[in-house]
């Protein structure tokens, strides 16, 4: 029911598309398609492996925990997923301006990461910070006391979701390098796998989190640095590791807070705080200045 579901749900976005836009076979040049078919093609191992890797945390949590901690791990894992479709949306915002710009200059050019992926960056982070303090709150409201052992769990795979922003910047697709992307893609992910198995049999649930954290961490400057190599830009390190580290040591200090079972109106005050404080240094590096307020601000009036 859900494969038939998805595939009517598509068809019916496919046709409106096609009527939407005055689609007609004279517009659509078979060349184009067969080139581009070819491009894609190396990426259909890294679309399989993500099959795998994507649902092997269950099969995982499953022998080394009760089902029922599979259950919790799976609502934390749904809530903190949230942050997840709320990148896409920024990603499709700021992909077309991205390649337009990469397009625009020569081959083997360096010049400064655009200031709207930083804009899309800071709300990212802004949005999985929001849910790994608010956590508590979100399952204290939606679920029974059974399952607020996932109150910790989302927090922690939310600042883990974190560090997926720059492995999600497309430079390397940019440059027509799908082979790559599937080799990088296929070899971090093995790493994390068998780290996972290792940490989650030995350490249990916790113990497979903080193995998926650290090694999120590493991805990141893994994949900069083969950025680097393929197509140098200047991107806006003391910024970014900045708000990464806020990030690690605000949410660490929650979560520290949640185990010692911190009287909650303590806890709240410094929550409010510590988003404030994000809020203060993401306008002191200037990624978002008074004038996107007042476009933002004109926007919403026009609705």
């Amino acid at each position: 029911a859900f494969f038939i579901s998805t595939a009517l749900t598509s068809l019916l976005f496919l046709f409106f598309f096609i009527l939407k836009f005055k689609i007609r076979l004279t517009h659509v040049n078979p060349s184009i398609i067969i080139k581009s078919i070819k491009i894609a093609l190396p990426l259909i191992p890294k679309i399989l492996f993500g099959l795998l890797r994507s649902n092997y945390d269950r099969l995982l949590i499953n022998n080394v925990a009760s089902q029922s901690v599979v259950g919790i791990y799976d609502l934390g894992l749904k809530a903190s997923n949230l942050g997840t479709i709320f990148f896409q949306s920024l990603y499709n915002t700021y992909i077309p301006g991205f390649y337009d710009q990469l397009n625009k200059k020569e081959p083997g050019y360096r010049t400064a990461v655009p200031n709207f992926i930083m804009k899309s960056f800071a709300i990212y982070i802004l949005a999985l910070l929001s849910f790994a303090f608010f956590s508590f709150e979100i399952f204290n409201v939606t679920t029974p006391k059974s399952f607020h052992a996932a109150i910790n769990m989302s927090s922690i795979i939310s600042v883990t979701l974190a560090f997926n922003f720059i492995e999600a910047v497309p430079l390397l697709l940019f440059l027509k390098k799908t082979n790559l992307v599937t080799l990088l893609y296929i070899s971090i992910s093995t790493i994390i796998l068998i780290s996972g198995v290792l940490f989650g049999l030995n350490y249990g649930i916790y113990g497979f989190l903080i193995s998926n954290l650290i090694l999120s961490i590493i991805s990141t400057f893994i994949y900069f640095m083969v950025y680097q190599k393929n197509l140098r830009l200047n991107w806006p390190w003391k910024k970014i590791l900045s708000i990464y580290f806020y990030l690690l040591i605000s949410a660490a200090l929650i979560i520290f807070l949640r185990i010692n079972e911190t009287e909650y109106l303590i806890r709240l005050i410094i929550k409010l705080f510590l988003l404030i404080g994000s809020v203060s240094i993401i306008l002191k590096f200037k990624i978002f200045i008074i004038d996107d307020f007042k476009f933002i601000s004109n926007r919403i009036k026009l609705y």
